[in-house]
């Protein structure tokens, strides 16, 4: 079956944005002081008490139904008797909160891996709802329902680029 120049132009579109989503790269590291660097002096307690918006992810589980998911992420940082301490956690859809690392001034090293992760949240944000757009493009399903119900395959590529131009 010959595509019609609209289809050809449409996937030409979400192929460019399959492109930038290949081509992406890690953000510069955050280090322990990067992370305390406008914190105040002495003790204090920033603490999450909410975690940042949602992040989206396909989880690629055979036996999953719905395969794409929330999570959110949120960063607690305290200096306490002059020791520092930072938590990265997460929350997912049903508010199940997870410690995914905690570190303290005690800890022999940084937690480099962990401090990549910080440091690639709105890398990971972008780059996930622009997956997840595609996904919407090509398979015509909503199965977070994050749009309004009749958005056009169109609609849901333009979504994907919009995401897709801010991992350049």
């Amino acid at each position: 079956m010959k595509l019609t120049p609209k289809q050809t132009e449409l996937n030409e579109r979400a192929k460019a944005v399959r492109e930038a989503l290949e081509n992406v790269s890690d953000c510069k590291t955050f280090t322990i002081d990067s992370m305390f660097e406008h914190a105040p002096d002495g003790d204090f307690k920033w603490q999450a008490d909410e975690a940042g918006d949602w992040h989206v992810y396909s989880c690629g589980e055979k036996d999953c139904d719905r395969q794409w998911h929330k999570i959110a992420y949120a960063t607690s940082l305290k200096r306490e008797n002059g020791k520092r301490s930072i938590e990265y956690a997460s929350c997912d859809e049903d508010g199940d909160w997870d410690c995914i690392s905690e570190w303290t001034d005690d800890d022999a090293s940084e937690e480099t891996w962990i401090l990549q992760e910080m440091a690639n949240e709105l890398r990971d944000y972008f780059a996930g709802w622009a997956r997840y757009h595609l996904h919407c493009f090509f398979d015509g399903t909503d199965v977070l329902g994050e749009c309004e119900v009749g958005t056009t395959p169109e609609k849901h590529l333009k979504h994907a680029e919009v995401m897709a131009k801010y991992l350049k």
